[in-house]
């Protein structure tokens, strides 16, 4: 039986602020709605992207064998097969709350999940797999403005063509997380390795969250008008940018890849 540790760190926890940070935004943009799908579609937004991360180390458990003896499957602290269960009944799970959120709009959750599983069977030999990643984080936002009810607006999908970009350009950068920083890397931050932006970077996701709501939405910064729904994206910008500071808390104790 895995431990409650052992799950963080499967599910790469210091990452999830990051999917609620998508989820927030998509569904602001969309108008709001219903809270109750909301935390619907917050919780399927957590274990589809909790069981997609474990899945991936169960995929992973070969190359990981070779190259970081230290993860779980390896360090035989967790059988494969455990792993393989877990990840599956998150990502049931994830998916099911979802479609409860609003199951008018089942198509695009499932849409979520099978590009996860094709994400995670096939990462390590396709070189476009990043476009895949980053269909993920896109179908993601679309999944959360269906929640409320509106997904065919230029807001909607401006800003996951934007997290689209965003996740292929960190996705990228994440391949050389190994080696040390270089050219515009190192004019910038002459002592930060790759791996060290690609956590910067994947902690900057509710950054970049906030800045579309500001940049594409409306409504005063004001959290008591968040809290009543009526505050608009300004206000769930502010929601946002307190989950940044949040996900680089949970790096210091949990690895974010």
């Amino acid at each position: 039986m895995p431990t409650f540790h052992q799950i963080l760190t499967l599910a790469r926890v210091p990452n999830l602020p990051t999917v609620w940070s998508n989820v927030l935004m998509a569904w602001a943009l969309a108008g709001g709605g219903c809270w109750l799908g909301l935390c619907a579609a917050l919780s399927g937004g957590t274990l589809l992207y909790a069981g997609g991360c474990t899945l991936n180390d169960a995929c992973d458990s070969r190359w990981d064998r070779a190259h970081k003896p230290d993860r779980l499957i390896p360090s035989g602290a967790m059988t494969e097969r455990a792993v393989w269960s877990l990840g599956l009944a998150e990502m049931a799970l994830g998916l099911g709350l979802f479609i409860v959120a609003n199951p008018a709009s089942w198509f695009l959750p499932v849409c979520l999940a099978v590009a996860i599983l094709a994400y995670d069977f096939r990462h390590k030999e396709t070189p476009w797999s990043v476009v895949v990643m980053g269909a993920c984080r896109a179908l993601l936002v679309l999944s959360g403005a269906a929640v409320a009810g509106r997904v065919l607006d230029w807001r909607i999908l401006t800003a996951a063509a934007v997290v689209w970009a965003y996740i292929i350009l960190l996705s990228l950068l994440a391949r050389r997380e190994s080696r040390p920083g270089g050219g515009l890397l190192r004019a910038l931050r002459p002592q930060w390795s790759v791996g060290r932006w690609v956590g910067e970077m994947l902690a900057a996701i509710p950054l970049v969250d906030a800045a579309l709501l500001i940049a594409l939405g409306t409504g005063q910064a004001c959290l008591a008008c968040v809290v009543m729904g009526t505050g608009g994206a300004h206000g769930m910008a502010l929601i946002c940018l307190v989950l940044w500071p949040l996900c680089r808390l949970l790096q210091r104790k949990y690895a974010a890849t």
